[in-house]
């Protein structure tokens, strides 16, 4: 991936291996309670249309004809960030339609008219409140929330729902958003940078980048809080605070502590106790922490957690940190296979703006001999069913 730092951040892979043509445009702002609904809502609205396809139906069409293409509008939180994010890929020798139907949906946007954005506000509601229905994803999002509360890092990505009903004006918003934003390209496929840096010229003559400083999280102090909704299984959370070291020794601590099925946590938890249907963990590297997860029966909720606890600062042995290495290097080698895990990878690297590249993170990785880490448990939360 070459990356050119001009008046955008132009990320370019030339590569002859993916079947298709990918264009991805991000727009980052700062996540807090002013963008967070806004940009949730501009991502259901974008997608449903602009000036000159002002359906989803003739936008379906277009996308049609330029070889079935498949758009995809997000907000997507990253750390203290939010990015609305517009993806368009359709096979090669599409391009420049790509880039023009693109162009059409983000430089000429159908907004001005505040009713259209009704029935979108209408969906938005029912997705934020029906987010308990998703009770493993309601934990995790209640958990980070907990862990980071009233900071962007603990702010729901889907939106505010008291916020919904009073947001005006959602063209002025956009254009602050397109005009104020860090932006990033991404152009993946059979293309070089001449003709790369030509379409973008042509079609987004006025994007530009703009520097957002990035802020370290910080984790509450230890809180447990217990929460309840129908049904029977609980669903745990743990949020684990991993204080200083390296973010490649953290990625290292947390495949070998649960990721799969040879990770600490699923031989203690569920293959030697049997206390759980699944349990896994996951590294947040923009909010240094690492986010547990298990569905259990509510009855073995503090033999998990003790057992969570008493893993936690295990010296890892020789073969634990080598096992863990060549599963994270081995990911990185077939990620230039995946486009859009290759955009996500350089999204979260330019966010730490330290130069990481696939190729240098690899060499991170196998250069790390010993975890030198202190992880302690910031929130431990419980989804419960109700109580009889």
């Amino acid at each position: 991936m070459e990356v050119i730092r001009d008046r955008v951040n132009l990320y370019i892979d030339e590569n002859k291996k993916f079947k298709g043509f990918y264009l991805c445009i991000c727009l980052h702002q700062p996540l807090n309670e002013n963008t967070v609904t806004k940009n949730r809502l501009l991502s259901l609205v974008l997608s449903s249309g602009c000036e000159m396809y002002k359906t989803q139906t003739e936008l379906n069409t277009a996308l049609a004809e330029c070889d079935g293409a498949q758009l995809s509008i997000q907000s997507v939180k990253k750390g203290d960030r939010i990015i609305l994010q517009f993806l368009i890929a359709a096979p090669k020798g599409s391009e420049e339609e790509q880039f023009r139907i693109l162009s059409e949906i983000m430089n000429h946007p159908y907004l001005k008219a505040d009713d259209f954005a009704i029935s979108r506000k209408k969906h938005l509601k029912n997705i934020i409140e029906n987010k308990i229905a998703d009770k493993k994803n309601y934990a995790y999002d209640r958990c980070v929330e907990l862990m980071f509360e009233k900071t962007g890092f603990g702010i729901d990505g889907d939106g505010i729902l008291r916020d919904l009903c009073g947001i005006r004006d959602l063209y002025g918003y956009y254009r602050q958003v397109y005009e104020n934003s860090q932006t990033d390209v991404f152009i993946l496929g059979d293309i070089n940078r001449e003709r790369a840096q030509e379409l973008l010229k042509k079609y987004f003559p006025a994007l530009k980048t703009n520097k957002l400083s990035r802020s370290d999280a910080k984790a509450a102090e230890f809180k447990s809080v217990v929460e309840r909704s129908q049904g029977k299984q609980a669903k745990l959370c743990i949020g684990i605070d991993m204080g200083k070291g390296s973010r490649f020794e953290k990625i290292i601590f947390n495949e070998l502590f649960g990721v799969g099925p040879s990770s600490r946590l699923f031989r203690s938890v569920r293959e030697q106790n049997g206390l759980c249907y699944y349990i896994s963990s996951k590294y947040l590297s923009l909010a240094n922490a690492v986010i547990v997860q298990a569905g259990i029966d509510e009855e073995n909720f503090e033999k998990t957690v003790d057992i969570v606890k008493s893993r936690l600062n295990d010296p890892p042995t020789d073969d634990e940190i080598k096992n863990a290495k060549a599963s994270v290097t081995d990911t990185l080698k077939i990620m230039g296979d995946y486009p859009t895990a290759l955009m996500d990878f350089y999204l979260t690297q330019g966010i730490f703006d330290d130069g990481v590249t696939v190729e240098t993170a690899a060499e991170k990785i196998n250069a790390v001999d010993k975890l030198s880490l202190e992880p302690k448990i910031s929130v431990v939360y419980l989804l419960g069913g109700e109580e009889n």
